[in-house]
């Protein structure tokens, strides 16, 4: 915390070794957080306020790095997420695809099953036929 800058006594002869040009330098004011909601106006000079300007410009430019590298990492991980989506596209058509051969293959096997034992049936009948007709 910086004090009220006091003011400095003159010299008799008005001069205190300072250049005729030189200036005070102004106080700027400055709050200070105390407590809960609390805060402190205290003068600070314009040195100390310029650092503590260029500590914030700092955090917001550090903060702008990374809403960058998660924007950029964002971006890539949509066109991953792209290229992932276009091959499961291509995976569920060649699922589909082999769906459908199934369908028919069980359309099939199930058409066999019901007409095997008039297959069978005919078969036996003319192998009884032909050892008949001997």
């Amino acid at each position: 915390m910086v004090e009220k800058p006091r003011r400095m006594a003159m010299l008799r002869d008005g001069n205190d070794g300072r250049p005729n040009n030189w200036t005070r330098p102004r106080p700027v004011l400055s709050s200070t957080q105390i407590g809960a909601g609390i805060s402190k106006m205290t003068y600070v000079t314009r040195e100390e306020f310029e650092a503590r300007v260029g500590v914030l410009e700092r955090e917001v430019e550090g903060e702008k790095l990374v809403t960058r590298h998660i924007l950029e990492q964002t971006r890539r991980n949509g066109d991953d997420l792209a290229a992932i989506k276009t091959r499961l596209d291509r995976v569920e058509e060649k699922v589909d695809s082999l769906d459908r051969k199934l369908d028919g293959l069980d359309r099939t096997v199930k058409d066999l099953t019901k007409s095997l034992a008039g297959i069978v049936g005919d078969v036996v009948r003319e192998v009884w036929g032909e050892r008949d007709g001997k």
